[in-house]
């Protein structure tokens, strides 16, 4: 029996995305009302997605750099990490962080296109559509990696207290289950 690294199970990879999306609304929503309050709501549209853009990729460059966890991973001990184990440096994180928004993008783009192929209008919000179709890739990676970590070389880890990463063997395993 060989010991190997935790990854954590699909539903736990599933609530922390969750958590996250939901982060993510409220720094949206924050930073669209800032915006709103300093320019008396005069702001250009194209100058407002660079300012919501900029404080997301901020948010997310700056806690994974930091110890390889944004607020939802700490709550949920999953941590990014690269294959030997430490923490990434900051170029692989902006790497992970641009390529995972071409994924996004190319799957938006993708329903889209199916949506007007098909002609059946199932929903505008095409970008929410992608996330599903983007965790759906751990399903077919044998690591139960998502798509932009198998490309980058980073992994998500369960981690136990004190950020030391949980080994354990695989046989029984309820945390390496396919759930």
């Amino acid at each position: 029996m060989t010991n190997s690294i935790i990854v954590p199970n699909r539903l736990h990879h599933f609530f922390c995305i969750l958590y996250e999306f939901l982060l993510i609304i409220s720094i949206i929503l924050l930073t669209t009302t800032i915006m709103d309050i300093l320019t008396k709501g005069n702001l250009n549209t194209f100058f407002r997605q660079i300012g919501l853009i900029s404080v997301i990729s901020i948010y997310f460059i700056l806690s994974l750099r930091k110890k390889g966890q944004t607020l939802p991973m700490k709550i949920w001990n999953i941590q990014l990490l690269e294959k030997n184990g430490n923490i990434p440096n900051l170029s692989k994180i902006i790497i992970r962080y641009t390529v995972g928004w071409i994924l996004i993008l190319s799957s938006t783009s993708l329903l889209y296109v199916v949506i007007r192929i098909t002609g059946k209008m199932i929903s505008d919000f095409y970008i929410l559509m992608s996330f599903p179709l983007l965790f759906s890739w751990t399903f077919i990676d044998p690591d139960k990696q998502l798509l932009h970590d198998r490309i980058i070389g980073t992994r998500l880890y369960k981690v136990v207290h004190d950020g030391i990463i949980e080994r354990m063997e695989t046989k029984n395993n309820i945390l390496n289950s396919p759930l």
